[in-house]
């Protein structure tokens, strides 16, 4: 089953400029479960894009997806009327809501899927399959995390919060940062 049409924007949109939410997105929602080869192969450049760089391609967006634009073709014009879409959405979105839609969207697979295996499973008899089947249906469920800071990028948050008159250590990379008491 695939992500209903306009949380599939919404997500796009997500996963393309907010960097707080993209991650996530990215580890959550896999591309198969957007409903066109459009929105999946434009889901799976971006990915990749978060993959090499550690964050959304916000304002580098057309260029990931260059080689389809140039062609002037009938694809060219679907993914240009999607990359509209998000520009326009980008700034307005509800990112909270969206993302609890998606974790609502998962946790409502996961039990379907469940049901369709224990149903199986009582049909032919074995009610310990049954079972099982909605165990495993009830601890598949998803919640959605931040996976929060690295230990780098918490290190250079405090760096840059960091007071210059701190004590030094006698070692050299922390006295560099000014991280010291």
């Amino acid at each position: 089953m695939s992500i209903p049409a306009s949380l599939q924007e919404n997500l796009f949109t997500l996963v393309a400029f907010d960097s707080t939410h993209a991650q996530l997105i990215r580890n959550s929602a896999p591309p198969e479960l957007f409903s066109s080869m459009v929105y999946r192969d434009m889901v799976e450049r971006v990915y990749n894009f978060i993959d090499q760089f550690g964050k959304p391609p916000e304002d580098h967006l057309p260029e990931l997806f260059s080689d389809v634009l140039l062609k002037k073709d009938h694809n060219a014009e679907l993914y240009g009327a999607v990359l509209d879409t998000v520009y326009t959405l980008r700034n307005s979105i509800n990112a909270q809501y969206v993302v609890s839609q998606l974790e609502t969207f998962i946790r409502q697979q996961s039990l379907k899927s469940a049901v369709v295996k224990a149903s199986d499973a009582i049909q032919q008899g074995d009610l310990e399959a049954a079972e099982e089947a909605f165990t495993e249906g009830m601890r598949q469920r998803l919640k959605l995390f931040s996976k929060g800071l690295t230990l780098a990028e918490g290190l250079y948050r405090f760096h840059e919060l960091s007071r210059p008159d701190c004590l030094p250590l006698g070692i050299p990379q922390l006295d560099d940062w000014a991280l010291g008491p």
